[in-house]
């Protein structure tokens, strides 16, 4: 009896975990700005982060499907789509965006996983391949309905070191001239960095939503940040800019999310005229 009982506590523990770590779910953000352009009015991204190369069924089946049903105007990965750790696999990451790319055009930034893999260069002549645009410390322009809006990428700071990534920034902020500007960046807990470069707009992942989340606590952990972290998820803002932050679709280092389904955070912008 005590075994069959111990049997079932445990089969029940596995079915929480692989649930956990397993179930989808959609974050829906609505962003309204008075500098956002008239035409961009409705328009909706996708943000994904930190894959790990983890699969949500055969060729990402189960994440595909999530994307169709979102029918995104566009999708901004920020970084970890590999594993430095295991299951060093580009193949898991190209699954999905070989067919993302043809739901919407695909806009990726580096995490520092892609510097530790050391398949880096490969990964990104992969993307380019399918017509991923890899923004490596530079900057792009989207349009909308004859307006236009600035999209900027660097590459997480493990490629060169804090100061580095902090000038490059400078750098592409200063060469895109003016108008509203999106970031992408692996790392939220630069956010003051980014606030104080008056980027409007920052999608970033990294954290894992602190990895086990509780009730009125948040997030227990992230690199980088420590215990109980500042930001770990959803919409945060600031004086000048605001900061989108997802809780990421696979693990690391730790095994295991708790109370911290894999994200997929929507964005739909509306115009504020105020």
């Amino acid at each position: 009896m005590i075994i069959a009982i111990i049997a079932i506590a445990i089969l029940l523990i596995a079915l929480f975990c692989w649930w956990q770590n397993n179930r989808l779910v959609i974050t829906r953000v609505e962003y309204k700005n008075y500098k956002l352009p008239a035409g961009f009015n409705g328009f909706k991204m996708l943000h994904l982060s930190d894959l790990h190369n983890k699969t949500f069924g055969k060729g990402q089946t189960r994440l595909l499907k999530k994307t169709h049903e979102i029918s995104p105007d566009i999708i901004f990965i920020t970084g970890d789509l590999i594993d430095a750790r295991h299951k060093l696999n580009i193949d898991a990451a190209m699954a999905y965006v070989l067919e993302a790319v043809k739901i919407a055009p695909v806009y990726f930034a580096a995490g520092n996983h892609e510097k530790k893999s050391n398949v880096y260069l490969e990964l990104k002549k992969r993307l380019k391949e399918v017509n991923v645009t890899v923004l490596d410390d530079t900057y792009t322009f989207i349009e909308r309905n004859k307006d236009a809006l600035c999209l900027l990428g660097v590459k997480d700071p493990r490629f060169s070191s804090d100061e580095i990534f902090e000038n490059n920034l400078k750098a592409i902020v200063d060469k895109s001239g003016g108008g509203f500007k999106i970031l992408l960046s692996h790392r939220p807990e630069k956010l003051p960095l980014y606030s104080k470069l008056k980027v409007d707009l920052v999608f970033s992942g990294h954290a894992h939503g602190g990895q086990m989340r509780l009730p009125f606590i948040g997030g227990l952990f992230s690199p980088h940040q420590g215990v109980f972290p500042k930001y770990t998820s959803g919409l945060k803002k600031d004086a000048t800019t605001s900061l989108v932050i997802s809780r990421g679709l696979g693990n690391s280092l730790f095994p295991l999310r708790v109370f911290n389904y894999p994200d997929l955070v929507v964005v739909t912008f509306k115009k504020d005229n105020q």
